[in-house]
């Protein structure tokens, strides 16, 4: 029967969407964050934020990350602190070395980026009461080749500072946690993207070229059906099959373009 084939290839089906991973920005971007104290005083540390870029290919072109100074729209690299403990206090905006200026297809003007690597940095000042203290917060950075613009992404952090012999931890034991559930292929981020897939789902019955169908396709089941169990065997296989194409061929684009693709061919105008 071939509603029994459905009910076959529909399980492989999810497990292929399961395990596929969609393109992220924190599988092309590895930070690397340290705290180094200032050779003229303990009381001030200076901390870096040092970015390996994916190199890309030869047909997408390299990946940028757009720099602390690049103009709008462009999502320029922002780095965000949490509430300072006390007697901890910032000294001076950030800084950025290694940047380079030039013309951005995607937004049309000239803009400031990095390629290959990053690095950023800022300086924080102890006072003298202050001996240890623990600094958390957010990166947030965009990156794009020329095929397509990956959304901005955070990365958390956070190190943990001490000043002098008594801080308890040197510069070459530095620290630096993420949590763990950042992976974007974790099985958290996993189901919640099922659930709003689901939820998007049924908010399109609620489209004008979906909703009138609904009585017309009950109809027809009900109608071609000499029973009440005959009908709901016929609607079973009908969403099956549906459910299990589209699976199908999501799966299929997401092998042939990777998690990004469908965004990539949607804003191509051919």
């Amino acid at each position: 029967m071939p509603y029994r084939r459905v009910f076959i290839l529909l399980p492989l089906c999810l497990a292929l969407v399961a395990g596929a991973r969609a393109q992220s920005p924190l599988d092309l971007v590895e930070w690397s964050i340290a705290a180094e104290p200032s050779e003229d005083s303990n009381a001030q540390w200076r901390i870096d934020f040092t970015a390996a870029i994916d190199e890309g290919n030869e047909n997408d072109g390299v990946w940028r990350m757009y720099a602390l100074d690049a103009p709008p729209p462009a999502r320029a690299l922002t780095i965000e602190l949490d509430a300072l403990p006390s007697g901890l206090i910032l000294v001076g905006p950030p800084q950025q070395a290694g940047a380079q200026s030039g013309y951005d297809e995607w937004f049309d003007k000239g803009v400031t980026y990095f390629e290959r690597e990053a690095s950023v940095w800022l300086w924080l000042r102890m006072d003298s009461e202050a001996t240890t203290a623990t600094v958390g917060g957010t990166i947030e950075f965009m990156i794009c080749n020329q095929r397509i613009c990956l959304p901005p992404t955070k990365y958390p952090f956070e190190l943990h500072l001490g000043a002098g012999a008594d801080a308890g931890m040197s510069a070459a034991n530095r620290v630096v946690e993420v949590p763990e559930d950042m992976n974007f292929g974790g099985g958290s981020r996993l189901w919640a993207f099922l659930l709003l897939a689901v939820g998007a789902g049924m908010g399109a019955f609620l489209m004008p070229c979906v909703y009138p169908m609904i009585p017309l396709t009950v109809s027809y089941f009900t109608k071609h059906a000499d029973s009440l169990s005959e009908s709901v065997r016929m609607s079973l296989v009908y969403g099956v099959a549906i459910v299990g194409t589209f699976t199908a061929l999501g799966t299929g684009m997401a092998a042939l373009v990777k998690g990004a693709g469908a965004q990539s061919i949607a804003a191509n105008p051919w």
